[in-house]
C-alpha cells in the first residue's frame, strides 16, 4: 500500500510506503522524509527511514495522519479493523534526530505529582492533530469527551512531552457517544529556523498560524441503532493556546481540566454539519471556513464562505450588519443561530456558541460534490462513485481487504477567485 502524503514547510515531502514481499501478511509500517527539491534524503534527517510499527493486512489498510512544525513530527495511525483498539497509537517524533519522545501522563482523577507515569506512544482514537505551536499540539481525545493539548519541549531540553490541559466538551447523553473526531487548521505554525520555502508569498496579506482557525468535527452516534449526528466547532487557535502553560518552563506539576462553560460558549461556534459535506478536510484557511450543500450536485445551492476574522466582524457592525453586492450577500452572524445549530437531543445541557463571523453567500447556485479553500480561492469538486475490485482477490489473501471499495473519484474541479 505505497501511498505518499504531502508537502510541508522545512522543504520536506513524506510518505509511508509498503516495502513487504507482496504474498506476506505482514508489513511494515515507515515514514520516509525527503527533500522535495531533489528527491533525496533530507539533510537534515539523521535516520531519514522511521520504522513506526509492523502489522498484518489482517487489521487492514491504516488510517494515517502526520504533522510536523520544527523538530517535531506527530502521528496517528489506526487501523480500521483493530476492535480492541491496541495498535491505535499516537506517536511523537524529532525527525531531525529520528527518535521518538516519551509523553508524560497523568490520571486525570489526580493531580499531585506522584500520579505521573510515562507512555510512550499513546493509546488513540482518532487522527485529529493540529499544531497550536511550535511546542504545542492538540490531540482531541473521544473517550473523554475532550480537547487535549500536549507540550512538547526541544530535545535539547531532554525533557519529555506532556499533557498538560483538557479542554472539556458540552457533556453527551448516555444514549450517545462520540464515534469519531477530527481536526484540522490551515496554515501550519513554522518552526524556528524554518528554510526560505516555508516563507509567505510576495502579498501584501497572507494568513497567518497564529490567527487562524481550527475546525474540529464530531460524529455523535447513538448506542440505540446506527443513527449518527456529525457537528462541526470552530475555534481561533489563539483561544485553545491561552489554556496551555507558558513557554518559559516546560515543566506542569498539574493537569489542568476546564469545564466547558468556562472556555467554550464565547470562544467559539458550533454548527450541525449534517447537510455539508465532511470527509473533505481542506475547508478552512486562515479566518475562513468555506460551506455547501451536501446535495447541491442535486440542486443547484450557493456557497457559504464564514469570515471570522474579528476585524471584518466590527467593520461590518459599523456598516450596519450586513450589505450586498453583485455576486453575494454578506451578513454578520454575533448571536446564537438557531438556524445553523440544533442539538438534536445528544446533550446533557444547553449549548450555545456565540463567536462572531461574517457569512458571504454567493448569489450563483453550484453543483459541487464538495468545496475547498485555499488562501483566496474556492476549489469546487464534482465526483462520480467507482468501484474498485481488485483482481487477485480471490487468489491473495493478503488484499481481501481491498476487494470491492466503493470511493469518490475526482471527476472535474474548478477554481474561483474571491479577495
Amino acid at each position: 500500500m505505497p501511498f505518499n502524503i504531502g508537502l510541508l514547510p522545512s522543504n520536506i515531502l513524506f510518505s509511508l510506503p509498503d516495502d513487504s514481499d507482496p504474498t506476506s501478511v505482514n508489513f511494515t509500517l515507515e515514514v520516509i522524509l525527503i527533500k522535495f527539491s531533489t528527491g533525496d534524503y533530507h539533510d537534515n534527517a539523521r535516520r531519514p527511514i522511521i520504522s513506526v510499527n509492523d502489522s498484518t493486512v489482517f487489521q487492514g489498510p491504516p488510517s494515517v495522519n502526520i504533522e510536523i512544525v520544527g523538530e517535531n513530527l506527530a502521528l496517528v495511525v489506526l487501523y480500521p479493523r483493530d476492535i480492541y483498539g491496541t495498535r491505535n497509537l499516537f506517536y511523537l517524533y524529532d525527525w531531525k534526530r529520528g527518535t521518538r519522545k516519551m509523553v508524560c501522563c497523568k490520571s486525570r482523577e489526580h493531580s499531585v505529582s506522584a500520579n505521573l507515569y510515562l507512555e510512550e506512544p499513546i493509546k488513540s482514537h482518532n487522527i485529529g492533530l493540529v499544531f497550536l505551536s511550535e511546542f504545542v499540539i492538540l490531540h482531541p481525545c473521544q473517550e473523554k469527551e475532550s480537547l487535549d493539548l500536549y507540550l512538547i519541549p526541544p530535545s535539547s531540553e531532554k525533557m519529555d512531552a506532556q499533557l498538560v490541559q483538557s479542554l472539556l466538551l458540552p457533556a453527551i447523553d448516555t444514549n450517545h457517544y462520540i464515534g469519531g473526531m477530527s481536526c484540522r487548521g490551515e496554515p501550519n505554525p513554522t518552526g524556528l529556523g524554518s528554510s526560505p520555502m516555508s516563507t509567505f508569498p510576495p502579498r501584501p496579506f497572507n494568513n497567518t498560524a497564529d490567527d487562524s482557525i481550527v475546525i474540529i468535527t464530531l460524529d455523535i452516534q447513538s448506542h440505540i441503532g446506527l443513527l449518527f449526528r456529525p457537528f462541526s466547532l470552530i475555534v481561533h487557535r489563539r483561544s485553545l493556546l491561552a489554556y496551555a502553560p507558558p513557554l518559559t518552563t516546560w515543566v506542569c506539576e498539574t493537569l489542568n481540566i476546564t469545564e466547558w462553560k468556562k472556555w467554550g460558549p464565547s470562544a467559539t461556534r458550533w454548527f450541525n454539519a449534517d447537510e455539508v459535506p465532511t470527509s473533505w478536510i481542506t475547508t478552512t484557511s486562515g479566518q475562513c471556513y468555506v460551506q455547501i450543500a451536501s446535495n447541491a450536485h442535486e440542486e443547484p445551492a450557493p456557497i457559504h464562505i464564514l469570515d471570522f476574522n474579528p476585524y471584518h466582524v466590527r467593520r461590518l457592525q459599523a456598516q450596519g450588519g450586513s450589505c450586498s453586492s453583485a455576486t453575494s450577500e454578506i451578513r454578520l452572524v454575533t448571536e446564537f443561530d438557531e438556524d445553523s445549530f440544533s442539538e438534536h437531543g445528544v446533550f446533557l445541557e444547553e449549548v450555545r456558541s456565540t463567536l462572531p463571523y461574517v457569512e458571504c453567500t454567493s448569489k450563483e447556485l453550484f453543483t459541487y460534490n464538495a468545496v475547498l479553500i485555499e488562501e483566496e480561492r474556492i476549489i469546487g469538486i464534482r465526483v462520480c462513485k467507482t468501484v474498485c475490485i481488485n483482481p487477485s482477490f480471490f487468489v491473495d489473501m493478503r488484499n481481501q481487504y481491498q476487494s470491492n471499495l466503493n470511493s469518490d473519484a475526482v471527476e472535474s474541479f474548478d477554481v474561483l477567485h474571491f479577495g
